[in-house]
């Protein structure tokens, strides 16, 4: 329903390659913990499980802010024109024994269109506003940041624990 994978894919991207970045140069600015930069460079498959981790904490970040009093607030306001919608579909519901054909049927379907649209524009306009409360509130970056701390560390963990064996399979 929300159009937020392009913006997430291109900061788990960007995060990516700070901590890529990070092993060459330390930043001071990076909001990555750099706990990865005293180990070699990523293989592709690493990346890919830091790309996920990116992702899994976009995501519980999303669900924890949907639960704040900001979020629910947007998701009332959704719900609410989701079922103005309803209600015009029902209020409309006999529009298929009219002859589209008459000026009757004609207009019940244009007065039926043109109210869907406003509400539809409704909910874009909700999401979009949702959308950039997300990219300026301090509270959300908090959470972000938080759960992509938690999921570092855990592949952090889930890396070293699997370096051991990878050196145990590849000595015969």
């Amino acid at each position: 329903k929300y159009t937020i994978l392009p913006s997430f894919i291109a900061l788990a991207l960007a995060f990516s390659v700070q901590s890529v970045n990070a092993k060459k140069k330390p930043s001071a600015t990076a909001p990555v913990p750099s706990e990865q930069s005293t180990e070699s460079p990523l293989n592709k498959k690493d990346q890919k499980k830091v790309t996920r981790a990116h992702h899994l904490a976009e995501k519980s970040a999303n669900t924890e802010f949907l639960k704040s009093p900001e979020g629910i607030g947007f998701k009332n306001l959704i719900t609410s024109a989701e079922q103005e919608i309803n209600a015009v579909y029902e209020k409309y519901l006999n529009i298929f024994r009219e002859d589209p054909a008459t000026e009757k049927g004609k207009m019940m379907r244009a007065e039926r269109n043109r109210q869907l649209q406003l509400l539809t524009q409704k909910i874009k306009k909700a999401e979009a506003d949702y959308e950039n409360l997300k990219k300026t509130s301090p509270a959300y970056r908090d959470m972000v940041e938080k759960h992509l701390k938690s999921e570092l560390n855990q592949l952090k963990g889930k890396l070293k624990s699997q370096s051991p064996e990878e050196e145990e399979d590849g000595n015969p």
